[in-house]
């Protein structure tokens, strides 16, 4: 059942997908010399692929390639690890993703969700963030984050998006 709860006008869709273009690759191009510095020390290392793939479940159950730098087995802060999601931000560029929407879900888990919970299936209508409310957070409950994952999407506004955005900065 498709229920519609995009509070977006078309405009604010353009407006929000022009900012991700922008944005995403005024940001790869500022981070390029980490990526660089990144890529460098993975060939160093001889880790292999220097990227990581994983299927994952975006915008109407569109199946895409979540890019991220191929951390291996090695334990690293929260501040280190942020510099392997670098690659994530041509997943936004080429529109599988947006700064801000639900959470990323890997195919096989959005499929399990949305058998356990039809509701799910409206998650599904947005592109996934890489910046969510449910990220915000942080539950450890799943069922919680679910329920955050739909409560944004029947909530998001220009406003939301912009709370996301700092909660998830600051």
């Amino acid at each position: 059942m498709i229920y519609n709860h995009d509070h977006f006008s078309p405009w604010h869709l353009n407006v929000k997908r022009c900012a991700d273009i922008i944005l995403s690759a005024v940001m790869l191009l500022l981070t390029s010399p980490v990526s660089l510095c990144l890529v460098v020390m993975l060939l160093a290392s001889k880790r292999r692929p220097l990227l990581s793939r994983v299927s994952c479940a975006g915008q109407d159950n569109e199946e895409f390639e979540l890019l991220s730098f191929n951390r291996g087995p090695d334990n690293m802060s929260c501040r280190t690890a942020i510099f392997y999601r670098i690659p994530m931000l041509w997943n936004i560029l080429r529109g599988d993703m947006s700064f801000v929407g639900p959470r990323v879900m890997i195919t096989e888990d959005a499929e399990s969700i949305l058998a356990a919970n039809p509701q799910y299936a409206i998650v599904q209508q947005v592109k996934p963030g890489l910046f969510s409310e449910s990220k915000r957070y942080t539950p450890a409950d799943a069922d919680k984050a679910i329920d955050l994952d739909i409560h944004y999407v029947e909530n998001r506004t220009f406003i939301l998006d912009m709370q996301v955005l700092v909660d998830s900065l600051g």
